[in-house]
């Protein structure tokens, strides 16, 4: 599970391992995106393949401004 505190600029992270649980809070600016110049249509939309490298982890997202919506990788 994942909780967004954009007022605070960060994301809690709750996780079950086995029978314990655990929680982290980790920074949710992700402002290094880098995009190429890739696109594809996905139902119907030209995308853009944009990439980021965060919180030891390698993110591919597909957007397009036709979708107004700022939110990921999460």
């Amino acid at each position: 599970l994942i909780h967004k505190l954009p007022t605070e600029n960060n994301i809690v992270v709750f996780e079950k391992l086995f029978s314990d649980n655990y929680k982290y809070t980790q920074p949710l600016a992700m402002t290094s995106w880098k995009i190429h110049s890739e696109t594809k249509t996905i139902l119907g939309f030209k995308t853009q393949k944009a990439t980021i490298e965060y919180s030891g982890r390698k993110f591919i997202a597909w957007f397009t401004e036709a979708i107004p919506i700022s939110d990921g990788p999460y």
